[in-house]
């Protein structure tokens, strides 16, 4: 597993039995692969680069870290939004655990005659569709098994991804695996002669480890080999995009990125704090980040994990041992030292009331409720203040008609996050691109309501200031697929907003 801040060194925390919804696990294993019909899986070997060159290009190269594993750099300088690849999903199916969904489009249905395809298992066999009668999830699974016997080379790519059968085998989830999709597969099915038991739990790992939840209006999960093997770091420097409906993943530059560096994509949440990302990345992805942010107690100066200290009642109590893989949180002001227990109880309560959290007036008190809790870019407000920013203008009260106090208020957390995601998801990231669309529309509304008093040169200057928030916003949003909101936004953001704000500016010169 590489780390790419590390190169010469040695939907909140998930359980170990949950998918991974937010990341892809840069495979670490490179030679040729073979099956067996044995209970064997051969497996490639990860200290060589074995056949991945065919991911190489004039843009990508292709390395090899003995402690790290695989991972692609760039061979030329990118500039921010240039896309570096294109990938289609090597197999895609219903999450683990998943209710009953249709196979074909993924979407939820109560009655199995609105499918709008049968689920084929093989032979001519087709799989029960009634609640209960097995987990959907293992259809992807056997997905990926098909490839044995229908496609040897896109087999050959799956084995390429690391499934950490080693560490798997003695974790509850194997069992997990052996109960809902090994029986299901091999003896429901009957699909023995064709499959062992280790090839089941082999496809289990690889989509446990490395698929990217996918969907637009319903979620499903797919593998991307070449994606796959993009370094992790807890501040990437790409993005993707996904087009839910015909299962491409665009992955672009997300800054501007110099020739010879590791490409890095955040396999955890990147929103989360420190020691709820470790958690999650050691759980499903069983390795220990130590990226620059991980290392470092106030997280690049944002503070998202910064805990109020009830004693001296002036400073933040940070983890100051968090290089060390440590938690030792200490008091900045007083050095007092509070217990991880008492962190890890204040993080459950809070987290269980942010549940409860719905509409703006709640997530308002919920938000001044954390002033004496919590650092103000705490992670645990931050996330509402995240969602309450986007929901002003939009929830009761169209942007327009918001009074003064409310649009200054959604300006103000518009700013407050983007702050904070300049220095987490910087560049062209969705989140960021969001946000951004939603300052540039507070603004335009603010300006209008000054304008009178505002003299002419005062006044471009605004307008010009708002004008580059807006252009950045559509050049983030329109590399969505042209079937997502976020692609709409862009356009109609372009065909009108952009067009009146520039003619505006025009007349004041």
């Amino acid at each position: 597993m590489f780390n790419a801040s590390n190169m010469g060194k040695k939907k909140r925390s998930k359980k170990v039995t949950e998918d991974d919804e937010f990341g892809l696990s840069g495979a670490d294993s490179s030679a040729t692969a073979t099956t067996s019909t044995s209970d064997e899986v051969l497996l490639p070997d990860p200290t060589t680069l074995g056949n991945i060159i065919q991911y190489e290009s004039g843009l990508l190269a292709c390395a090899v870290s003995p402690v790290y594993g695989r991972y692609l750099n760039t061979q030329r300088d990118l500039k921010r939004g240039d896309l570096i690849f294109s990938e289609k999903y090597l197999i895609a199916g219903p999450q683990r655990s998943s209710d009953i969904v249709c196979v074909g489009c993924h979407s939820e249905f109560q009655d199995e005659t609105e499918r709008c395809s049968p689920v084929p298992i093989a032979n001519g066999q087709y799989s029960p569709t009634k609640a209960g009668t097995c987990d959907f999830g293992a259809l992807t699974i056997l997905r990926g098994l098909l490839l044995k016997l229908r496609d040897p080379i896109a087999w050959n790519k799956l084995l390429h991804l690391e499934a950490h059968n080693d560490i798997r085998r003695n974790l509850p989830l194997w069992r997990e695996n052996m109960i809902n999709v090994v029986v299901v597969i091999l003896h429901q099915w009957k699909l023995f002669e064709y499959f062992t038991e280790e090839e089941v739990h082999t496809v289990c790992g690889v989509l446990e480890v490395n698929s990217f939840e996918l969907g637009e209006k319903y979620s499903f999960r797919g593998i991307f080999p070449m994606a796959a093997m993009m370094a992790h770091d807890c501040v990437p420097n790409t993005t993707h995009f996904q087009n839910g409906i015909d299962g491409i993943l665009d992955v672009r530059a997300a800054i501007d990125i110099p020739a010879g560096t590791p490409l890095s994509i955040c396999y955890a949440f990147s929103l989360e704090g420190t020691s709820q990302r470790r958690k999650m990345l050691q759980e499903t992805k069983f390795f220990e980040c130590t990226c620059a942010r991980c290392c470092d107690a106030k997280e690049l100066g944002t503070c998202l994990s910064g805990v109020f200290c009830q004693t001296c009642r002036k400073g933040f109590i940070y983890n100051t041992g968090a290089a060390d893989l440590a938690q030792v949180w200490v008091c900045e002001k007083c050095n007092t030292k509070a217990p991880l227990q008492y962190i890890d109880s204040l993080l459950e309560n809070w987290q269980e009331a942010v549940d409860r959290v719905d509409d703006i007036p709640s997530s308002e008190k919920f938000i001044d409720n954390c002033k004496g809790i919590f650092h103000p870019n705490h992670f645990i407000p931050f996330g509402v203040k995240f969602n309450v920013c986007q929901a002003y203008g939009r929830e009761t009260t169209e942007l327009q008609n918001l009074s003064p106090t409310d649009l200054d208020r959604k300006l103000a957390l518009c700013r407050e996050v983007l702050d904070v995601l300049d220095v987490l998801t910087p560049g062209y990231t969705i989140t960021r691109g969001m946000v951004l669309y939603e300052l540039q529309a507070a603004e335009i509304i603010h300006i209008r309501r000054l304008q009178a008093n505002l003299k002419p040169p005062i006044l471009r200057r605004k307008l010009q200031m708002t004008l580059k928030t807006l252009k950045d916003a559509i050049a983030i949003l329109e590399m969505s697929a042209t079937s997502t909101i976020e692609y709409e936004i862009s356009q109609s953001a372009k065909k009108e907003t952009l067009v009146d704000l520039t003619k505006w500016i025009s007349l004041l010169k």
